[in-house]
């Protein structure tokens, strides 16, 4: 891919959240997971930089709707 753009640093963050209250999701109850936050900068040819942020949850309880199989 031919693009102006390139990364000049990125800071990944990753912090454990406790719910307020417990969140049933399938066959599964969630208390806590762990959240990434991304920090980017790139820099275009020009020099002009950017910051940019993004988030996900990570959670793999969605990817075990069975009772059979836990996802421990």
């Amino acid at each position: 891919m031919d693009t102006d753009i390139k990364l000049v640093d990125i800071e990944p963050v990753f912090t454990d959240e406790v719910f307020r209250t417990p969140l049933k999701f399938g066959t599964g109850i969630i208390e806590a997971i762990t959240s990434l936050t991304v920090k980017a900068t790139v820099e275009n040819r020009t020099g002009q930089t950017a910051e940019g942020l993004g988030n996900i949850l990570l959670s793999d309880i969605w990817g075990y709707p069975s009772a059979e199989m836990s996802h421990e």
